[in-house]
């Protein structure tokens, strides 16, 4: 899905960091249906078997796991052009923060006569 994610990214001039976030936040919700999907589900079977209590089947995750991930995807979905914002700001914001230590160079230069 990366691959397709980039390439649909590259084509359209999108930026690829505002879309791979919400695509491992599905893959980790998605995780959740199955009993593999996660390590968690696989520790939590496997204390189970070792005390005497009868482990999980395959698909035993997918009723609570179809809730998480739909609870997820909403979320993220709601959330996204949010978090779109605060990014061009924090961006915004390094930018400036560079320009100012790039100032702070030129004034260190002229009145120390120091060169980086």
């Amino acid at each position: 899905m990366i691959p397709i994610l980039k390439s649909k990214a590259k084509e359209h001039n999108w930026p690829i960091g505002n879309y791979l976030m919400p695509l491992s936040f599905a893959a980790v919700a998605g995780g959740t249906i199955t009993l593999i999907g996660t390590s968690t589900n696989l520790v939590l079977n496997g204390l189970m078997i070792e005390n005497g209590i009868e482990g999980f089947k395959f698909w035993d995750f997918l009723i609570p796991g179809l809730y998480v991930t739909g609870a997820v995807l909403l979320t993220t979905v709601l959330i996204a052009p949010g978090t779109q914002k605060l990014l061009k700001a924090q961006t915004l914001l390094k930018m400036k923060s560079v320009s100012t230590r790039r100032n702070l160079r030129s004034y260190q230069e002229v009145l120390w006569k120091v060169k980086p």
